[in-house]
């Protein structure tokens, strides 16, 4: 068996796996390229036929350049993150749906409120943060 990557012209890993030697070659779809050897998609790049580790990411506000494998500077990811801290829980709205179903009115009440109060808090981070 033979540990195989499948990577875009960029660079960017798409995935890996294990095949037998004689598939190897048929790993890559059009417009992609495969070699062997180990690496991650979310830590790996190819250039020159060669694996390279990613450099650490400096901030959340940062994101990768395929084209360098350098790390940008991105502004419109600061929103994004700001937003992202911001809101409540998802697990919140998830429990208040499940209340609204449950049989008992009191329950169903509570999830009511609980979906306004989600709701509410979300408008709110988007008044505070907007676009």
């Amino acid at each position: 068996m033979k540990s195989f990557l499948v990577y875009a012209t960029d660079g960017r890993v798409l995935r890996t796996g294990l095949c037998n030697a004689e598939d190897l070659q048929h790993q890559a779809a059009a417009g992609e390229r495969v070699m062997e050897g180990v690496a991650t998609c979310a830590g790996h790049y190819v250039k020159g036929g060669k694996v390279f580790e990613i450099p650490p990411r400096p901030s959340a506000f940062h994101a990768l350049n395929w084209d360098t494998q350098t790390w940008d500077a991105r502004p419109g990811l600061e929103l994004v993150e700001l937003r992202r801290r911001a809101y409540p829980p998802l697990m919140d709205y998830i429990d208040a749906q499940v209340k609204k179903a449950s049989s008992d009115p009191a329950m169903q009440a509570a999830g009511e409120a609980q979906e306004l109060a989600y709701t509410a808090a979300c408008l709110e981070v988007k008044a505070r943060h907007p676009k």
